[in-house]
């Protein structure tokens, strides 16, 4: 068995990692070739299993990108020899690869989210792109076999309700996450009379890193008002400037007394994030759209207390832990629970160690 894999745009992120442990967990009795980008260097243990080989594909740009779905693709699958009978794509879009059946593993949850987005703002552009043009993309040479993979039910039940993709055909298989050892883990330096809190995030808008800032707002004028010093400090991963996330610099600049209760350490390597994870009282996570929310689930394996919106995909990563608080999106809520820890102190929660009923195994089990 032969099996044509899709990856050329993967080189970072939460999606380098569902490349990885494809590999990792592929099965020993089928021939892999899998499409990756020039730019990509993987590591040995993933490039020297003897049933997968790798072909190197330039793409820099969206439409070196569209290119390969629609007819490059198919170009490079007609130079193998012997037949492939299946084709994975791993990067959410279908391609056009003929009759061949087609696995699609879709980790853009934007496109299956309620929340509207306006391309005639500046930072909603991107946004509207991916949820109003994208889909073309991902449907464009979807069949009646074509099969969808997704990590969470929110994202699979709005595959089967928004774009009428049949049940059978839509699966949420979780992806693998190894508890890290102890000498993994090293701590970075903090006040130990502070409250930590650390969001490993980007600075997407659905993020709401402006819904944390303004609990710690309205916390501060709290405290203030009754002589009190707030002892909290917030760790956020990125970089704040007028370029670089105008959003969250734009509100610093109307509530410049925030910034001292925050760092912004810009990108970091994860190597540093788990020591941040050690490191922190409180991971905070208050994004509203993702397709797993990986976050999450590391900080509960550390058995950290988490604070995380109230959102479908964060109760079923973390159903079962009983260190984190589910939080609507309104900045007072947020305070008062921040408020409460200062107070009552942190809870110190056993290990999580998720439960899941679907793994690689069931997907490879798929094909």
């Amino acid at each position: 068995m032969r099996v044509f894999v899709s990856a050329t745009s993967i080189v970072s992120g939460g999606s380098l990692n569902i490349l990885k442990q494809f590999i990792l967990n592929c099965k020993s009795s089928v021939d892999f070739i899998i499409a990756i980008n020039s730019k990509l260097e993987l590591e040995p243990e993933y490039t020297n299993k003897t049933n997968v080989s790798f072909i190197k594909v330039v793409e820099n740009s969206r439409l070196d990108r569209v290119k390969w779905d629609f007819f490059k693709a198919k170009k490079e699958i007609s130079k193998l020899e012997g037949d492939v009978c299946l084709v994975i794509s791993l990067q959410n879009t279908t391609l056009n690869v003929g009759e061949i059946r087609q696995m699609v593993y879709v980790h853009q949850g934007l496109f299956l989210h309620e929340t509207s987005w306006n391309p005639l703002v500046a930072n909603e552009r991107k946004y509207a792109f991916y949820k109003y043009i994208y889909p073309q993309f991902i449907f464009a040479f979807s069949k009646s076999n074509t099969q969808f993979i997704v990590q969470t039910e929110w994202m699979r039940n709005a595959l089967i309700n928004k774009y009428r993709v049949p049940k059978y055909n839509v699966f949420n298989f979780k992806p693998e996450i190894v508890p890290w050892s102890d000498k993994e883990l090293l701590s970075v330096d903090t006040n130990n009379d502070e409250l930590t809190l650390f969001y490993p995030a980007t600075g997407e808008v659905f993020k709401n890193h402006l819904l944390l800032l303004e609990s710690i707002k309205l916390l501060s004028h709290k405290y203030s008002l009754l002589n009190k010093s707030l002892n909290l400090k917030a760790t956020f991963t990125l970089d704040v400037n007028p370029e670089i996330n105008t959003h969250i610099h734009n509100y610093l600049e109307e509530n410049p007394s925030v910034r001292q209760f925050c760092e912004f350490t810009g990108p970091i390597s994860y190597d540093q994030v788990k020591s941040y994870y050690d490191s922190c009282d409180v991971v905070t996570f208050s994004s509203s759209i993702e397709s797993f929310g990986l976050p999450l689930l590391e900080a509960a394996m550390l058995g950290k207390h988490v604070l995380s919106l109230d959102t479908g995909f964060a109760k079923e990563v973390l159903k079962g832990y009983e260190g984190v608080d589910f939080i609507e999106d309104d900045p007072s809520l947020w305070a008062e629970h921040l408020n409460q820890l200062l107070e009552n102190g942190i809870s110190h929660n056993p290990r999580f160690v998720p439960k899941y009923q679907t793994s690689w195994y069931d997907f490879f089990e798929l094909m």
